[in-house]
């Protein structure tokens, strides 16, 4: 038989594990989080170096050429192990990983330094490289991953073969010790020479297979997850360029495909958002943050709706932001509730005039504004002349009829910038912004007092009521807005003594 050069081999082996610890280094830097893959690039390359030095053996010290090219060699399939572990989301076994290289070491020191026995040292060799093997084989016909499952079959007979030579090699040195360096030729080498070239030839391609199947199933499952979002979702580049619209994003803006892909950001959100929230929100992303917030959008009919948005850079492997992706949620029918329910909060039921809690803020803004400007503010307590009659009279339905009307009235007598404040019951607050001398307040108060005595007409019914103006003024009176309003209420109170249907300043 034909024994070929096994140094020769060698050095194919070691181009080839080379070639493929750097298909698998490029591959782990593509990879966004550690998935083995760096383990595996590693452990090859440690593979190709033993190789190397292997090759080199005469040439450089026995203790490298022995010791330390077997350890790496057993270390790297280690490592290869190690990442597997990793890929199959499984816990690493580290007191293993660092028994089987220490011992690897250990053994071939004394074998060759203390004990020598070259029919030892390759039993050894063999048999631990198969243990590991047979190892990464359990690892992966055990893997409950369907999708894994499927591309790990052929790592799993790769691995299964190279633990199949290694045990036969162990096997006929132990029937058939020639007492030869694998350098120097033997049937066995040479037959696990040409093996381990299409093994490992065969190893970089189904675990860069394997990676790709998981990554093209994970992608999937990613677009499914996104085509089926009840969540508007987008993908744009840094220059807010639309390269995906998810179909809740083009049934919601009311755009096709065709009009979004390609597109500017531009046509989904009013000028003013452009050119006041975007910057802002740039900024962050280019800081690397995510940006939350509310966004004003716009249908490609015009309509303007709400959206509770979350934007997120994607950010490589290398560090660099490429993209954003950008989801959303429809929040207008919500904020609208909102509105609803804070106007509740704030404002009459039943006239919609503004609560006392609304009263007391503005009237302690209006305060505070005529303080920085050297103004005056007046505040009227007003309550209603007869309205008690009315309700025990013609029912209460008749009584807020009467008090919307009244409501509507006092409207009609102030400017947009003062407050009218409904406190319950028939009493009205009043606060008058910026007026310049009593004799305004009490032409105000007067118009008010001519309104309220118009009769309304209910049911063929006419209601008629009069109302007791009592006022109280900023500086003059105090500068407190709760006495204020209680100087106000003592001045109404004076009017009603002395007879109702009319209006007082507090003295």
């Amino acid at each position: 038989m034909i024994v070929l050069d096994n140094r020769t081999l060698l050095v194919a082996v070691s181009l080839i594990t080379i070639g493929a610890s750097i298909v698998l280094a490029f591959l782990w830097r593509i990879r966004p989080k550690s998935t083995g893959v760096g383990h595996w690039a590693l452990g090859i390359t440690l593979i190709g170096a033993g190789s190397v030095f292997t090759v080199a053996r005469g040439y450089i010290p026995m203790f490298i050429s022995i010791v330390v090219v077997n350890t790496a060699i057993v270390l790297g399939m280690q490592l290869i192990f190690h990442g597997l572990r990793i890929f199959t989301e499984r816990k690493p076994f580290i007191f293993y990983d660092f028994v089987i290289t220490f011992l690897t070491a250990f053994l071939f020191y004394y074998f060759y330094y203390i004990y020598p026995s070259l029919t030892i040292r390759t039993v050894l060799y063999s048999f631990l490289v198969a243990t590991v093997c047979i190892a990464i084989v359990f690892t992966l016909v055990t893997d409950n991953n369907r999708v894994r499952k499927k591309s790990s079959h052929p790592v799993a007979i790769i691995f299964g073969l190279f633990a199949f030579f290694h045990v036969m090699r162990g096997i006929m040195e132990i029937l058939y010790p020639n007492g030869k360096a694998p350098l120097d030729g033997g049937v066995a080498e040479t037959i696990l020479y040409l093996s381990s070239i299409f093994i490992i030839s065969g190893l970089a391609i189904t675990l860069v297979l394997q990676t790709y199947s998981i990554l093209e199933s994970k992608f999937r499952s990613y677009l499914l997850a996104m085509e089926h979002s009840a969540s508007s979702i987008m993908i744009v580049n840094r220059d807010w360029t639309i390269e995906y619209a998810n179909p809740e994003l083009i049934k919601k803006t009311g755009y096709s495909k065709e009009e979004l892909f390609g597109a500017n950001i531009d046509i989904l959100h009013p000028k003013e958002v452009m050119a006041e929230e975007m910057p802002v929100i740039l900024q962050r992303l280019e800081d690397g943050y995510v940006w939350r917030g509310e966004l004003k959008s716009l249908k490609k009919n015009g309509e303007l709706f709400w959206e509770l948005a979350s934007i997120a850079p994607m950010v490589q492997a290398n560090g660099k932001i490429t993209h954003y992706v950008k989801i959303k949620e429809d929040i207008t029918d919500l904020k609208a509730a909102k509105q609803k329910i804070h106007h509740m909060a704030y404002h009459d039921i039943l006239t919609g005039l503004p609560t006392r809690t609304l009263f007391m803020q503005r009237l302690t803004d209006s305060i505070a504004s005529a303080k920085a400007h050297n103004r005056k503010v007046a505040v009227l307590f007003l309550d209603l002349d007869g309205f008690k009659a009315v309700n025990d009279s013609f029912g209460h339905n008749a009584g807020d009829e009467l008090l919307k009307s009244v409501a509507q009235s006092l409207r009609r007598c102030v400017r947009d910038e003062d407050t009218i404040a409904r406190m319950g019951g028939d009493e009205f607050l009043i606060v008058l912004n910026h007026v310049s001398d009593k004799q305004v307040i009490a032409n105000v108060a007067q118009r008010m007092l001519e309104a309220i005595e118009t009769p309304l007409k209910f049911n063929e019914i006419q209601l008629s009521v009069t109302a007791s103006i009592g006022i109280s003024m900023y500086p003059d009176d105090n500068d407190d807005p709760k006495e204020l309003i209680k100087l106000a209420d003592k001045a109404m109170y004076d009017i009603k003594h002395a007879g109702k249907s009319g209006y007082r300043f507090y003295n």
